[in-house]
């Protein structure tokens, strides 16, 4: 879905589209910008004033203001800093920070992800290569200080540019940013990208609007333990490997559905459990109220406990057993049909039954998966078929079978999945030494060509432009090496095209690239899930990320 202004012209219009719309000569005045479908674009038309980000839809007379949420996520809070935390999704960053935007799922069957405006009041595209924000004022951070477009420019530029940034490759588009006035921010974009205002939403937290005046003032290393945002809480106390607690911001700039300030809750406190089982535990007992991790293997246990809510992320998951061949040297290196051999003998249901106990379902694309922009189930894909495998291995060169290498990372589930695929791939013939290796040195012996097969994990994405980082020629993460001039151009025309329907023919052919070529594949797919108790109310999402913020208590 996309919402627009009435009065908003054809160059703003196509951002994040709506395609049957009369184009209009853009007005100077500010508009509330186009509400970006992702992935589709269907047109809806919005207010042409600025709204204030969306709020529950709970009637304000079952809300109970008050009391702290208990939660435990799997992952150390190595850095309160969003632009530099090593994890995108941590609630404690999502309850210190707002971004420019907020994400809304305008449709729940289709999965249409809409932008909602939040520290960025409004929006407009002046033209296709430059974006430009309404600052939303009186906000103010922490300390008192008020939001300005300072601080916005600031923010922008350092995720763009910091060496150590996690969020770089989400606005890699950005070329420069400018502050027009004492409210009002302009970027502009290298070339037309349909994803970049998306990806300025938090659906991951490293999109975090900073103070600069505290990050200029504490540096880096002190600001990331001491934090300085705009969120509904305020950093009570911080140990990095155990806990971080918050406590309510007074001075919040959003209203609940009662018309007062948020957030509901007085604090939370967010614990790091590395053992999902311990954390399963300490939920049934009611130590905890939320918890960000549940293993495939607690899920039946979860929904069958009438104290406990489980829910699966509207759209996130997370690709296991995505893998690449070597494209420049070993025996799948321009052996297309060995390739092919090797992607029919994988029986991706049973390996997704084996490894998730039914949580999971077979992913036959790597990186693209329903819900996402270009996404085409009727596109031909790899079906177990073993038969079709041993004609192949024979058609490929080798009638009698082939030894193979196959380079993992010594963890799990890694290594349980390595073993079932290996028995796979015995009976087609294709017999796989596999070499176990510490993430460092896996990654050293990627990065130098030194493997045959390697696999890894990887996530859907809230914009298809995003993957380019996965399969574009030496991107960041393109970790199978693989280049292909093809998808190099259909990435590139991905990014460009801001016509929707457009964009979604694209990417389909995108996907069918990686189904001709064979070099990357999948095994399966497993959504994102919270598990909470029955006392906890307002559990909301932003594609990967879970919104905490409106949470209350029913206690």
């Amino acid at each position: 879905m996309m919402r627009m202004s009435a009065r908003m012209g054809a160059l703003a219009l196509v951002l994040l589209l709506a395609a049957a719309c009369t184009p209009a000569v853009p007005t100077a005045a500010p508009t509330k910008g186009p509400a970006a479908a992702v992935p589709t674009g269907t047109s809806s038309v919005a207010p042409a004033a600025p709204t204030p980000a969306p709020t529950a839809p709970t009637a304000a007379s079952k809300i109970k203001r008050g009391g702290t949420l208990r939660g435990a996520q799997t992952t150390a809070y190595m850095s309160l800093d969003p632009h530099l935390a090593t994890t995108r999704t941590h609630w404690a960053l999502g309850a210190l920070y707002d971004c420019l935007f907020e994400l809304e799922l305008a449709d729940k069957v289709n999965i249409r992800w809409q932008v909602e405006p939040a520290l960025a009041e409004s929006w407009k595209q002046v033209d296709p290569t430059t974006v430009e924000f309404k600052v939303r004022p009186g906000v103010v951070f922490h300390d008192g200080s008020s939001l300005t477009a300072d601080d916005v420019k600031f923010s922008l530029e350092r995720i763009a540019t910091n060496p150590k940034s996690y969020g770089k490759d989400f606005i890699s588009a950005q070329s420069t940013v400018e502050k027009v006035d004492a409210q009002t921010v302009r970027a502009k974009l290298k070339a037309p990208n349909a994803a970049y205002v998306p990806n300025l939403s938090c659906w991951a937290y490293t999109m975090g609007i900073v103070s600069k005046a505290a990050v200029e003032k504490l540096g880096e290393e002190e600001f990331g333990r001491k934090s300085m945002g705009t969120g509904p809480f305020d950093l009570a106390e911080y140990m990095p490997d155990d806990h971080v607690t918050v406590k309510k911001f007074a001075n919040y700039w959003q209203k609940g559905t009662d018309g007062q300030a948020l957030p509901y809750l007085d604090g939370a406190t967010f614990r790091v459990i590395n053992d999902t089982s311990v954390m399963q535990l300490e939920l049934k007992a009611g130590n905890l109220d939320v918890v960000g991790s549940v293993d495939p293997k607690d899920v039946a246990g979860v929904k069958a406990n009438p104290e406990l809510i489980f829910e699966e992320s509207p759209g996130q998951a997370t690709f296991y057993f995505t893998h690449g061949y070597n494209q420049q040297t070993g025996p799948f290196s321009n052996n297309l049909k060995l390739r092919q051999a090797a992607e029919y003998a994988i029986d991706r249901q049973s390996l997704a039954t084996v490894m998730t106990s039914g949580a999971g379902r077979p992913a036959y694309y790597p990186y693209w998966a329903p819900g996402m922009l270009g996404y085409d189930e009727t596109l031909p894909r790899y079906e177990f078929n073993l038969d079709k495998a041993k004609q192949l291995l024979k058609e490929a060169g080798y009638p009698d079978g082939v030894e193979i290498n196959f380079m993992t990372i010594a963890r799990e589930p890694d290594r349980r999945i390595v073993e079932v695929v290996q028995q796979m791939w015995a009976k087609a013939g294709i017999r796989a030494q596999v070499d176990s290796l510490e993430r460092l040195a896996w990654i050293s012996r990627i990065q130098n060509g030194n493997f045959q097969v390697a696999f890894w994990g990887t996530g859907t994405a809230l914009d298809p432009d995003t993957q380019k980082f996965y399969v574009y020629t030496k991107a960041s993460a393109n970790w199978s090496n693989w280049s292909s001039k093809d998808m190099d151009q259909c990435m590139d025309q991905g990014a460009t095209e801001l016509d929707p329907s457009r964009r979604a023919e694209i990417y389909k052919r995108c996907q069918r690239i990686i189904y001709d070529e064979a070099y990357v594949g999948a095994g399966y797919l497993l959504p994102g899930a919270v598990a909470y108790r029955k006392s906890v109310n307002g559990v909301g999402w932003q594609f990967a990320a879970n919104n905490l913020r409106r949470v209350w208590l029913e206690k």
